[in-house]
């Protein structure tokens, strides 16, 4: 895995609003609930457990949230995903320690992993363009507290500018597949990493950010940690369908 795979963020790119409902809750690992069904006409936000109207509803009061401030005002709502970023390597980055989770994410969630790691979730959003990405994101730790893998599930509007920076920093390449797209990386003739991007079973004209599930897995070579059993039933199911 080369330096890149490591490197601090100072890039751009922007993701996508529109469809946190689904993400957060459904796809978790464990420790998740199912949000009721969603409705055509409204998006489900499985933070206040209400059904908003727009990307600008979830997004409402999250800039300047990396905390509450000693000066919070109790009666007014605190703010549950970071605030916008403009690079995802800000994010997606394997040299933060548990503690750095807490102090950039309003709210953290502690799940399980199948193997012997530690994971903490978070609620992402990281814009409100098509470009941008909505979801679950979470660092998985190992007992010296190294990041080990990173996960995404989430929607985006227009997957071409996240594929380009998995490719440009995070070394995924693209295979050859049907419906959708799938990206991985291998280590010793093994994937390692992988990204399947297909489109949404129902896509709606006026909803912009959501015409596309991100299932995001990165990991750091090793032949201790490798793939999860999701992301391995993923890439089988591609195979016995023929999609890849």
């Amino acid at each position: 895995m080369s330096d890149t795979f490591f490197q601090k963020p100072l890039g751009i790119v922007t993701l996508v609003g529109g469809a946190l409902f689904g993400p957060y809750a459904f796809f978790g690992e464990k420790g998740g609930m199912n949000p009721p069904s969603q409705p055509a006409a409204g998006q489900y936000d499985s933070l206040s457990g209400q059904f908003v109207s727009s990307a600008n509803d979830l997004l409402s009061g999250m800039q300047g949230a990396a905390g509450v401030p000693p000066t919070q005002d109790w009666n007014q709502p605190v703010p549950q995903v970071r605030p916008i970023v403009a690079d995802l390597r800000e994010v997606f980055r394997f040299d933060i320690s548990p503690g750095w989770v807490p102090q950039n994410f309003p709210r953290v969630t502690t799940v399980l992993a199948e193997t012997r790691l530690d994971g903490l979730r978070v609620p992402f959003v990281s814009g409100t363009q098509p470009t941008d990405i909505a979801g679950s994101l979470t660092y998985y730790f190992d007992a010296p507290q190294t990041v080990r893998r990173i996960q995404f599930h989430g929607n985006t509007g227009d997957p071409t500018t996240l594929a380009a920076l998995m490719v440009q920093f995070y070394r995924l390449q693209p295979e050859t597949s049907l419906g959708g797209h799938l990206y991985t990386t291998r280590w010793n003739n093994r994937i390692t990493s992988v990204m399947q991007l297909t489109p949404a079973p129902v896509i709606y004209s006026h909803d912009l950010n959501a015409r596309y599930q991100v299932f995001l897995e990165i990991n750091q070579p090793s032949q201790e940690y490798g793939l999860t059993r999701e992301a391995e039933q993923l890439l089988q199911a591609a195979r016995i369908n023929g999609a890849w």
